[in-house]
């Protein structure tokens, strides 16, 4: 083993990369060629065929002489759909076009797709306009609590009936949390 693998060319040797990008087989060239030349007679003979009754003959003809059926555009009264809101009316003017038979239920199907497709977008956006609104207003309340230090309640969900629950702990005085576990205020006097 002298040659050393992965690298078997010199830098720079332009017969060691292979086929250039784009270039194709010579035999697929050939081949080519030679349909090209002969298409003339060869679609004859497989018309005369299908005519005869060659069923692989009549599915190769229709494959070619008809397009593959694709579905057609939808006309649908434009409207704009900035909330969920008017999702809901697209949504019901969907369903008034399917049952006056304007559109198919398939293609009806379609377009509630689409649209509850943009309800989920729109809600990702609010959600995230509601989580930063909700990040700015706790930081700036933490700013204001560093300031006149953190306020800490009585939270005895047990004596709840008395009163004595949100009312402010004395200092340094032991009060019980929501779930019954006693904690030590931490407000300085």
């Amino acid at each position: 083993m002298s040659k050393p693998r992965g690298r078997p060319f010199q830098p720079g040797n332009k017969f060691g990369r292979g086929r250039p990008k784009g270039r194709q087989n010579n035999a697929t060239l050939e081949a080519q060629q030679l349909l090209a030349d002969n298409a003339k007679a060869l679609t004859t003979k497989c018309i005369l065929q299908a005519m005869q009754g060659d069923k692989a003959a009549m599915r190769l003809c229709m494959e070619r002489l008809v397009a593959p059926r694709r579905e057609g555009s939808l006309s649908f009264p434009r409207m704009r759909i900035k909330t969920v809101a008017d999702v809901d009316r697209a949504l019901e003017q969907v369903l008034k076009l399917i049952a006056a038979g304007q559109i198919t239920a398939v293609e009806g199907e379609s377009l509630a797709q689409i649209l509850e497709h943009r309800r989920v977008a729109i809600e990702a956006v609010e959600f995230e306009q509601r989580l930063r609104k909700l990040e700015e207003n706790g930081a700036n309340n933490k700013g204001a609590e560093n300031e006149t230090g953190p306020e800490t309640t009585v939270g005895n969900a047990g004596n709840s009936d008395r009163g004595e629950r949100n009312q402010p702990a004395a200092s340094g005085s032991t009060v019980g949390d929501r779930s019954g576990r006693h904690v030590r205020s931490h407000r300085r006097a």
